[in-house]
């Protein structure tokens, strides 16, 4: 009988795991829906798990083991994800040389530790190993950042801009840069997990070469646990899960809600972030030009009273807070495979969603719920109120919803599925 031989996977991550954030001191923080990947890939015993992630730390690196998972905290020097940083190639190195992967595993592109990653693996003759999953691409999210923002707003500046010379278009521009890294790091690897037709297509543009693989993201436990409710939600209230950076939208959303109140004037918006009218002197001076446009939208639109800013939420109070909403709405100008819209699917929420990147291969129009044009706030409002008038279709597109995403969304199928693209490389590579 033939004894197999562990893998040893070396994970990438854009910051510290949930399952390690107090071994490394850091409260309200943690990547929770990785958590759930690990779990179930430290339960495998072909695998052995080795997780490196970005920390603020005196030292280089900073090594924990925890539950037979080795941790390596690097030292995270610059906080501008514009700028590369050279050091990171070297602490790479020592890393992979003390661990020997089969496989490193890199979630996401976003910051240029992707680019250092791959470029030391192929110097160290291991880049046929390294797979990239794909969460946001940089890119093309510079491409649709700015959302249909007047020109006056995405070229406005607050002292807080000036001071870290970051309004709108320099956001927009941030991102371009960062998109340089993750174009050298995509067209550099020979294996990506996607989601959606949307990051196959862009990553296909960009690298025809890749062998792409689907394998669909785990969601936090809560939203597994609990299911929506007619019944016992806030009629006529809606939540939006983000509203901080013009790609998510938020100002259509007050757009579409200045509509709505003509028909219902109890209508209420909830969005997580803090309150943009109750800003401390310090605070005001930090605020940017897209908070502040917020708050003109608000005034402008009479909406001072629909509109309620919850502040920081853990993932009970966000899970509560969908469930208490009769409508769950996602405005952004892009997305890949949207966390927030499959939450709300796996509760069985009603759910209106801009048509843009993979959220048409998430969630079928008229189906599951209601698709509309990014930018036509008017068709927003419209979708929201026939949510509201129509109770059947309600409950019908989330029963819908939710049940297509406990599928999608299958923990052991999904986590089957990695552990066998990870049995694909390694066989690849002997």
């Amino acid at each position: 009988m033939q004894i197999r031989t562990k893998m040893k996977i070396l994970w990438l991550c854009n910051g510290c795991v949930s399952s390690a954030s107090m071994e490394y001191g850091i409260e309200n923080g943690g990547i929770s829906w990785i958590d759930s990947i690990l779990e179930a890939i430290t339960k495998q015993d072909t695998i052995n798990l080795s997780v490196a992630f970005p920390i603020t730390s005196d030292e280089k690196v900073v090594k924990k083991e925890k539950n037979k998972v080795q941790y390596y905290g690097f030292l995270k020097k610059k906080d501008n994800p514009t700028i590369y940083d050279n050091e990171i190639e070297t602490i790479f190195e020592s890393i992979i040389k003390e661990i020997q992967p089969d496989i490193v595993h890199i979630f996401g592109t976003e910051f240029p530790h992707t680019l250092s990653m791959v470029r030391i693996c192929n110097k160290l003759g291991i880049g046929n190993r390294v797979i990239i999953s794909i969460q946001g691409l940089c890119y093309y999210i510079a491409r649709h950042y700015c959302a249909s923002l007047p020109m006056n707003i995405v070229k406005k500046y607050t002292f807080r801009d000036l001071l870290k010379h970051d309004n709108i278009q320099q956001q927009q521009r941030a991102f371009e840069i960062r998109g340089e890294y993750e174009k050298e790091a995509l067209r550099s690897v020979r294996h990506v997990i996607g989601r959606t037709e949307w990051d196959k297509a862009c990553v296909k543009q960009l690298n025809k070469e890749v062998q792409y693989y689907k394998c669909n993201e785990n969601m936090r436990e809560s939203f597994y646990m609990n299911q929506w409710a007619l019944e016992k939600c806030e009629r006529h209230s809606i939540f939006i899960s983000q509203s901080y950076y013009p790609l998510k939208g938020f100002h259509h959303v007050l757009e579409a809600a200045a509509i709505i109140k003509r028909y219902y004037k109890d209508i209420k918006v909830y969005t997580t972030g803090t309150d943009v009218f109750e800003l401390t002197k310090i605070e005001k001076v930090k605020e940017s030009s897209y908070s502040s446009y917020i708050r003109s939208l608000i005034c402008q639109y009479g909406l001072r009273d629909n509109v309620k800013f919850l502040g920081y939420l853990s993932e009970g109070e966000m899970c509560e807070r969908y469930l208490k909403s009769h409508v769950f709405v996602s405005a952004s100008s892009i997305e890949n495979s949207s966390n927030s819209v499959a939450e709300a699917m796996l509760l069985g929420m009603p759910i209106v969603a801009s048509a843009v990147g993979g959220v048409p291969d998430m969630l079928e129009d008229r189906k599951e719920g209601f698709l509309y044009q990014s930018d036509a706030s008017y068709m927003l409002a419209h979708y929201i109120m026939k949510m509201f008038d129509n109770d059947e279709i309600a409950k019908e597109y989330g029963l819908a919803a939710r049940k297509r995403a406990l599928y999608a969304h299958d923990r052991d199928l999904n986590n089957q599925k990695l552990v066998e693209i990870y049995e694909k490389v390694v066989e690849e590579c002997r």
